[in-house]
């Protein structure tokens, strides 16, 4: 089942809308164009004939264009004057009115965008209505209604205008509330709710939205070292501000453009654009050891905690199960040589340096720059 974004929703209102009033106000407008003209009333029948022209007219240009929004709004103002040419005029023997009254419904519904501009117009409407119904300049060409039927005439057509706002307001607000609603489920559905970094669905989408100058890029998977300690000795909740911290530490360690994901669990996941593993791997240790160092608010003295990462080149974003699997072997691999250690995949392997130990030959290994086998937990 495809589910509509609301604004593919509205957009199908107004396509609605732009289509029953143009086609069926045509309809109706020709068959009385013609009765009148039948009739001898030529300048209601011009007046109608003309309308249903230019709504056949506009429907068209909508068809060609796409452009459903301002075509509506044209509607709105052809029923603007419509509706006023009926009420002035009378129709025949004074019902132009009655059929004014649902021209000025399709006005607001085709026109309405904001209540306070709705409003302003359909206040504009009142006042050009009043003024010719009770304007004695105008009297010689306005149709003879009584005091009385003036009166009702502006008190029904205000009634209606109204309801017809209050009831487009209400939509628009439902609406608008189904917006916010949308836009809130996309973004739970690709974010973390605990650390509000990206999850796996929302990697994936950020990885196809990367543009190929960011390629070739470098995947790291970075898990916190005897992680289940905290949990089993501080509690969850605990685990959390400290999964929380982590989230934040790395997300102001690495560039705008780079991408961070809360893969599960104390497992992250770190996509450094454009960049090679030599890069990568900088970046990422001197995050190792920038955390190694920060004192998290957790027990009674505080506790400091290490991860460990494997690394892998990432070539396009099509290529991603490939580096994810050769990560998850690289990050396998450096929680056996003892954790708070980085590894790159096999074959992206570099000999490296560090501070004060030297790798094997051939080896992709960064130890830690802390004391020998340091503990990955250590109460301050």
């Amino acid at each position: 089942m495809t589910v509509r974004a609301p604004e593919e929703i509205e957009a199908e209102h107004r396509v609605l809308l732009v289509s029953i009033f143009a086609t069926l106000g045509s309809v109706l407008l020709v068959a009385f164009g013609v009765l009148a003209m039948s009739t001898g009333r030529a300048v209601l029948a011009t007046v109608l004939l003309t309308t249903a022209v230019l709504c056949l007219s506009l429907m068209l240009y909508s068809r060609l264009t796409g452009d459903f929004r301002n075509v509506s709004f044209l509607l709105s103002a052809l029923a603007f004057l419509l509706a006023s040419f009926l009420i002035m005029h009378g129709g025949v023997e004074g019902t132009g009115a009655y059929f004014a009254f649902a021209i000025v419904i399709i006005m607001v519904m085709a026109g309405f965008t904001n209540i306070r501009v709705t409003m302003s117009i359909c206040g504009l409407f009142l006042v050009a209505v009043a003024m010719g119904l009770f304007g004695s300049v105008s009297q010689h060409w306005v149709y003879p209604y009584s005091f009385v039927e003036k009166v009702l005439i502006l008190v029904a057509l205000a009634a209606l205008m109204l309801l017809a706002i209050v009831s487009e307001w209400i939509r628009l607000r439902s609406y608008s509330a189904t917006v916010d609603i949308h836009e809130q489920v996309c973004v739970d559905a690709r974010h973390d709710a605990l650390t509000k970094l990206l999850n796996r669905r929302g990697l994936e989408g950020a990885l196809a939205a990367l543009p190929p100058p960011r390629f070739p890029a470098s995947l790291a998977i970075l898990d916190l070292d005897h992680f289940k300690a905290v949990n089993d000795t501080h509690g969850h909740d605990a685990g959390d501000r400290a999964i929380s911290a982590f989230a934040r530490h790395l997300r102001s360690s690495v560039r705008a453009q780079d991408i961070v994901c809360r893969w599960g669990g104390e497992e992250f996941v770190l996509v450094i654009t454009d960049a090679q593993c030599a890069e990568a791997l900088a970046i990422v240790d001197d995050i190792r050891m920038d955390f190694a160092r920060t004192t998290l608010p957790i027990g009674d003295n505080g506790l400091r905690l290490t991860f460990s990462a494997g690394l892998a080149s990432l070539e396009s974003a099509g290529a991603f199960e490939r580096a994810l699997a050769d990560a998850d072997q690289s990050l396998y691999r450096a929680k056996n040589d003892g954790r708070n250690h980085l590894q790159v995949a096999e074959a992206d392997e570099m000999p490296l340096h560090s501070d004060d130990d030297t790798p094997p030959s051939g080896s992709a290994v960064v130890p830690s720059n802390l004391a020998a086998k340091p503990p990955n937990i250590i109460p301050v």
